[in-house]
């Protein structure tokens, strides 16, 4: 008995940082959290997200005195993890329901244009090998992982010879060809079935591109009669999580509906769907809109509207995500790489700047 040792809360977090491969922190921080989901999908996968969140959850829970504030932030972080590419969002089919679920990326390294290196997936139990802290690592907020060495090529043989991908920037980016918003709208549109079957659908919700861009979660309305047209939706199923799908609507009822896959296993439903409203947006002549705001050497890039993982992997690489201020999301971009970028955006997600 004399061996047990009660440990203080201050001391919790030390350890727990310690194990993670982390310094020791004085606060449960966003880089603790990330690095805990990494090694639980590693332990549990296949698992769904619920499944890490409870795991996380319990295992971190004491370590906060708000507990409901940390369950939301361990929901955000899983998605920008899957939005680096360290965690893989997959469907599962089981007995005619879709489910998703999470497993770790295999260990590798993205080299940017700085010279400096993002880390992506997960080493096995020790989640972040320890050998890349002689190159300066630097967690993020954001789940990002940064090396920056003061010799490019001796850290990159280095990674190389621990056993790490070299990603190519093109492959870590693995962004969809670029198309016209008409022609991205009408090839969902042609995939909806011939016959129609008007039905009522419980928990159906619609974005509603009438609604304002500059506020998301407005947009999202129950479906009643006021909504004649064919929308982005969200439909229920038995178990997991709701659908995205695209629904012609009248008379408040579902006339036909198709659920949104992409045909790239890489992208996401939601990455899609979320492609599909930047589209249906422009073409109602009210596109989506980027703010954005010179500061010396940088600019800073707000956005209203979610945007697929591949976006925000593109402005990871060139930038930094910051923490949002009257935004959903929002990038710090060195003041030369700018222009590149907002091109980039107008021309993949017919954003207009504000």
């Amino acid at each position: 008995m004399n061996n047990i040792k009660i440990l203080s809360r201050a001391d919790c977090l030390k350890y727990s940082s310690r194990s993670l491969g982390l310094p020791d922190l004085q606060k449960l921080d966003n880089a603790l959290i990330a690095q805990a989901l990494r090694r639980t999908v590693f332990i549990e996968a296949p698992c769904s997200i619920r499944t890490v969140c409870s795991l996380v959850m319990n295992s971190l829970g004491p370590l906060t005195d708000e507990p409901e504030n940390l369950k939301t932030l361990i929901y955000d972080i899983i998605d920008d993890l899957v939005n680096l590419g360290d965690l893989l969002e997959m469907r599962d089919e089981i007995a005619g329901e879709t489910n998703l679920i999470l497993r770790p990326a295999p260990p590798a390294f993205v080299l940017r244009r700085d010279g400096t290196f993002i880390i992506v997936g997960v080493a096995g139990d020790d989640v972040t090998p320890p050998q890349v802290n002689d190159f300066n690592l630097v967690y993020y907020p954001s789940g990002l992982r940064i090396l920056t060495p003061s010799n490019t090529q001796s850290c990159r043989q280095t990674l190389i010879d621990l056993g790490l991908i070299e990603l190519p920037m093109i492959t870590w980016l693995r962004a969809p060809v670029s198309i016209t918003a008409d022609k991205l709208v009408k090839s969902w549109i042609s995939r909806l079935p011939n016959d129609i079957y008007p039905e009522k659908i419980e928990n159906f919700e619609i974005i509603d591109i009438s609604k304002t861009t500059s506020y998301y979660k407005g947009r999202w309305q129950s479906l009643n009669e006021q909504h004649p047209g064919i929308y982005i939706a969200r439909r229920p199923q038995r178990y997991g999580a709701r659908l995205w799908c695209l629904a012609e609507i009248r008379d408040g009822l579902v006339q036909r509906f198709v659920d949104i896959h992409s045909g790239d296993a890489r992208f996401r439903d939601c990455d899609e769907a979320w492609r599909l409203l930047a589209a249906m947006d422009a073409l109602t002549g009210s596109p989506q809109q980027v703010r954005v705001v010179y500061e010396k050497e940088i600019t800073v890039l707000s956005f209203t509207s979610p945007l697929p993982s591949w976006a925000i992997r593109r402005l990871s690489l060139v930038g930094e995500r910051l923490k949002p201020h009257r935004a959903l999301l929002q990038f710090s971009l060195p003041l030369h790489n700018s222009e590149e970028e907002l091109h980039w955006l107008e021309e993949s997600l017919w954003l207009t700047r504000d």
